[in-house]
């Protein structure tokens, strides 16, 4: 249900979205969504929090690695993984924020904004010359490249784009 309501948010935004639809998607009433969850909006935030949690999970999965060059390669591998197999979630975190109530925006932001800060901050180990602005360019473009396959779907259905976008991110980061 929750996968199905991301897909649709993604594809035609949270505004054109109904339970309804969600429901029929999904072979169930509408009104049964409510079994589940408070509402439309909550399934939305829940897309959010799930989005977040796993960003967070392959940011500290990458911590494993011995340096700080090897965990940027290891995001970037695992990020572009990521939005690979989840696009819909990636689309959504990206078009449909302004939905969420205020509070929750911040929040989303803040986390997206903490999430950039490690790629910044491992980015400066790596790079200690680099200053902290062009660092944070950096990070967003190659972050934005990756993000542009999650919309962009006969990329994500090329088998050869991940190596690519990968290595593209890895350039944009001149790691060594």
């Amino acid at each position: 249900m929750l996968a199905e309501a991301i897909r649709m948010f993604a594809v035609r935004g949270f505004t054109s979205v109904s339970l309804d639809d969600i429901g029929a998607a999904v072979g169930i009433a509408g009104a049964s969504i409510y079994n589940h969850f408070g509402s439309k909006l909550e399934l939305l935030e829940t897309a959010f929090d799930r989005g977040t949690a796993a960003l967070y999970l392959h940011l500290s999965g990458a911590y494993i690695e011995p340096s700080e060059n090897a965990i940027l390669r290891k995001l970037a591998r695992t990020y572009v993984q990521f939005i690979v197999d989840h696009p819909h979630l990636i689309d959504l975190q990206t078009t449909e924020i302004e939905h969420l109530p205020e509070d929750r925006r911040r929040q989303a932001r803040q986390a997206q904004s903490t999430y950039i800060d490690e790629w910044v901050h491992l980015l400066r180990s790596v790079q200690p010359d680099l200053d902290p602005v062009t660092a944070r360019i950096t990070v967003h473009a190659a972050l934005s490249v990756a993000n542009d396959v999650a919309r962009t779907p006969h990329l994500r259905r090329n088998p050869h784009v991940p190596e690519a976008v990968e290595q593209i991110c890895v350039q944009l980061l001149r790691l060594p």
